[in-house]
């Protein structure tokens, strides 16, 4: 049983998808169409990778990948989940959300949070190997300079904590005293997943009210409540995913109990891969080139 991931933002790189563009007709297709939804030439590489233009690249590249996979390999999951903004694109897929809607959805979205980031600057920071314990006595640590909150559940032994930036540093510090060498800053400008978001979920919430919503054609768990989304609460839900932290390392165990044996991640980058090795699964393969479709169509074969 296949389980897709749908990539986040973070590991987005230079010309990504422009090798899918120039050989795959179905990503193409979706390219072509986010380009007249957005009413942006989403084909040039200068648009595509413009960090202003993050969140609808990443949703179309993932959509356009997934439609590679449906038409050309005849693969589709049967059940999905993304980290963050790859909830988006797993809704897109299973066309709970229309593509076009979810473009212009997502581009919004994008711009509430980057005026939070403006008006409530932070950062964020991934601490590898570190028990809750020690992260949770971090945090405490750390508010007493400024705001400090678990944003991401990635794995157990991977969780990562946004804030403040003297909050941060102090949590930091506090690690690293505490004998926690490996914290890594993340490549992203807003402090997602924690309060800092609050006023980019209120804009969002009103902003979601006139999106329509359908029928999934496959499973997708959510981040934020490790259970699959319902059209009745799919729009508080993913409001609330702005400012409570993500669950991925739960998403993960969720795909694996209802029997899922293998794992493609969609989108830019291998990071959900590992996170999806790093949990003990064996059969994972990432998809964000022409060279790593063919890599997962030759495993697929065997």
């Amino acid at each position: 049983m296949i389980g897709f991931l749908f990539s986040g933002q973070g590991s987005q790189f230079k010309n990504m998808g422009q090798d899918l563009y120039k050989n795959e007709v179905a990503y193409r297709e979706v390219v072509d169409r986010a380009s007249e939804a957005l009413n942006l030439d989403m084909s040039q590489p200068l648009v595509f990778d413009d960090p202003n233009n993050v969140q609808t690249s990443i949703l179309t590249m993932s959509f356009g990948i997934f439609q590679v996979l449906k038409t050309k390999l005849e693969l589709t999951p049967s059940i999905a989940t993304g980290l963050s903004l790859g909830e988006y694109s797993a809704l897109v897929s299973a066309h709970c959300l229309d593509f076009d809607d979810g473009l212009r959805l997502v581009r919004d979205r994008s711009k509430y949070m980057g005026q939070s980031e403006i008006d409530h600057p932070g950062k964020m920071v991934a601490i590898i190997n570190g028990s809750i314990d020690i992260i949770k006595e971090a945090i405490s640590y750390g508010s007493e300079k400024g705001a400090v909150y678990i944003a991401n559940y990635n794995l157990v032994t991977q969780i990562v904590i946004g804030g403040s930036i003297e909050g941060i540093d102090s949590a930091v510090e506090f690690l690293k005293n505490h004998g926690i060498k490996r914290i890594f800053p993340l490549k992203v400008n807003a402090v997602s997943h924690t309060p800092f978001m609050q006023d980019a979920a209120a804009s969002l919430k009103k902003r979601i009210e006139s999106v329509e919503f359908n029928t999934f054609d496959f499973p997708v768990i959510s981040n934020t409540t490790v259970k699959p989304f319902e059209i009745s609460g799919i729009k508080n839900i993913l409001v609330e995913q702005l400012v409570k932290p993500t669950h991925f390392s739960d998403d993960l165990d969720y795909l694996a109990n209802f029997g899922c044996d293998t794992f493609v991640e969609i989108g830019p980058g291998n990071t959900l891969m590992k996170l999806a090795q790093k949990s003990g699964q064996k059969r994972v393969f990432h998809v964000d080139s022409v060279e790593t479709l063919a890599d997962l169509e030759r495993n697929l074969n065997k």
